[in-house]
């Protein structure tokens, strides 16, 4: 509805009236294209960037930030959109005021539905009973206190079986019975340890009798742990515990972005790779693409492509050289393996253009940890490997950090803290650092 009205904002803007119906056909059909696409691509970006969700915080400070980067997300899939439809796009205002409005009008009623939550919720919401009084019970009874949008209302605390209780309780797990026949509870959370987790058989099945769900706190799953799922093996439940991205609505999403968007940059971008591709060719001997074998989600391997930068015979001179970096990646500020053109290409990373393939063929993301040589892999720490469990990509933290000034293990706490911390969102906020990073020329060896 919020987009809706921000496309009828924004054609009136333009055109002056909120009626199409006497324009031209062509006109009218163009512009009924470009609403449907905006309506339901602001839509999809919305889901698929979880702002649906009132479970999970969001401070006022980064609310509009997180809607207004949805916008170029959203522009590169419209435009792509209207493109195949082959609409002519009569107004370029009303595609960005389109976004514009869209931005601010989502931004405003955001924060609208979230008073209005808090407004609710303070005397309604589902009742909750949190088993448990300990650091962890406190942690969950403080967040549900400060943050009452969420839905849920705290109804009071049972200790566990040895407890040393830090909360004012109820009563014990033994109470519970009785607790579930005198409240209203919608929802009881078990806060416990993983270790614990078998003898809380007995609180399960009392809330099963009466129809009651439980949750567990996932305390003791370990800081790698980002997502846990139920799956189905013979008719069998498992639990999965995902250290990498498991939303598979979002990751599709991802990938549609990834082809929709490198399919547009490679478009835009095959000028300046032929005079690339002509000027590697004419300045030195040897291929134009360096072609590598490199290590791609959870260790597949694969061959990326880079326009060449050193000449011909480089890796054979490789061992008379010494990194000037610690740890299995060979890095040299001073590389005189390069090319004359080769140091241009690379601090600017347009030595990186051909990467785009590697991503239409699914074998590269556009954000994504940079892809190993299996030789540094082999040397990685144990927990280093985990930086494998997503597709790698022509981007990412560490390229918008400061590339070759950060050392390697920072590299990879970057990498990891990435993919633990993964979403729509935070693709976004990477590739709009990225052409900033390209331009300032920051660590670029």
């Amino acid at each position: 509805l919020v987009t809706g009205v921000a496309f009828w904002l924004a054609y009136a803007a333009r055109f002056g009236s909120f009626d199409i119906t006497g324009s031209e056909p062509w006109h009218r059909t163009d512009h009924v294209i470009l609403a449907v696409s905006l309506i339901g691509g602001w839509i999809a970006a919305l889901w698929l960037g979880r702002m649906y969700r009132f479970d999970q915080l969001i401070t006022r400070r980064a609310l509009l930030p997180r809607i207004a980067l949805l916008a170029p997300a959203v522009g590169v899939a419209v435009a792509a959109v209207l493109f195949l439809a082959q609409a002519k796009l009569a107004s370029r205002l009303v595609f960005g005021y389109g976004l514009l409005f869209a931005t601010v009008g989502t931004w405003l009623v955001r924060k609208l539905v979230l008073a209005v939550r808090r407004t609710i919720f303070r005397r309604t919401g589902l009742s909750v009973l949190i088993v448990g009084a300990g650091p962890l019970a406190r942690e969950l009874a403080e967040f549900l206190a400060a943050h009452p949008e969420t839905g849920y209302r705290l109804i009071g605390h049972l200790a566990r079986p040895g407890e040393d209780a830090e909360l004012e309780v109820i009563g014990t797990t033994e109470d519970l019975p009785q607790v579930l026949d005198r409240e209203v509870i919608d929802q009881v959370v078990i806060a416990a340890p993983l270790t614990e987790v078998g003898s809380s058989e007995a609180i399960i099945q009392t809330c099963d009798e009466v129809g009651v769900d439980v949750s567990l706190a996932a305390t003791g799953l370990g800081p790698r742990v980002t997502s846990v799922s139920i799956d189905e093996l013979g008719g069998t439940q498992l639990l999965r515990l995902a250290s990498s991205p498991q939303f598979r609505a979002a990751m599709v999403g991802k990938r549609i972005f990834d082809i929709v968007a490198a399919s547009i940059l490679a478009i835009l971008a095959s000028p300046l790779m032929l005079l690339t591709a002509v000027t590697v060719k004419l300045t030195s001997r040897g291929p134009i693409l360096f072609v590598q074998d490199r290590v791609g989600l959870n260790g597949r391997h694969f061959r990326f492509l880079k326009f060449r930068t050193m000449v011909d015979g480089a890796h054979a001179q490789k061992d008379a050289l010494a990194s000037e970096v610690p740890g299995p990646v060979f890095k040299m500020k001073r590389d005189p393996r390069t090319t004359s053109i080769g140091g241009l290409l690379r601090r600017y990373s347009i030595d990186e253009l051909p990467q785009l393939f590697n991503v239409l063929a699914g074998q590269m993301s556009l954000v994504g940890p940079r892809p190993p040589l299996p030789d540094e892999v082999s040397r990685y720490d144990r927990w280093q490997l985990r930086r494998l469990s997503v597709k790698p990509g022509i981007t990412c933290t560490w390229q918008v950090s400061g590339r070759s000034e950060i050392p390697f293990e920072d590299w990879m706490k970057l990498d990891l803290a990435y993919i633990d911390n993964w979403s729509p969102w935070l693709d976004l906020k990477i590739l709009a650092r990225t052409i900033p990073a390209v331009l300032s020329r920051r660590g670029a060896s």
